[in-house]
């Protein structure tokens, strides 16, 4: 984004975060939008919220076993996968 969204400010820039957070709120996604995630279904799309980065959230994808039981404030982890693409993909599971 080219601003803050809490300041409105344009002097903004990457910081390296750790990697576990919490969920902040999520979605479990039963059709799929487009034909190419059918396969995938259902997902679950997620807001997680980084414990080092106070008020950073991040829109991802939930995976792994734990995908079933989920509860707002679950701790989460972080992996990373290379997609078909060739690029490289963070996504997250429960801890």
């Amino acid at each position: 984004m080219p601003r803050c969204p809490h300041c409105r400010g344009k002097d903004i820039e990457w910081r390296q975060v750790e990697g576990r957070g919490h969920l902040a709120s999520f979605t479990r996604v039963l059709h799929p939008f487009d034909k190419s995630r059918a396969h995938r279904l259902p997902y679950v799309v997620a807001l997680v919220q980084f414990d080092g980065a106070p008020g950073v959230t991040l829109v991802t994808n939930l995976v792994g076993d734990g995908i079933g039981t989920l509860s707002i404030g679950q701790a989460v982890e972080a992996v990373f996968r290379t997609n078909t693409a060739g690029t490289t993909v963070v996504e997250f599971r429960t801890i």
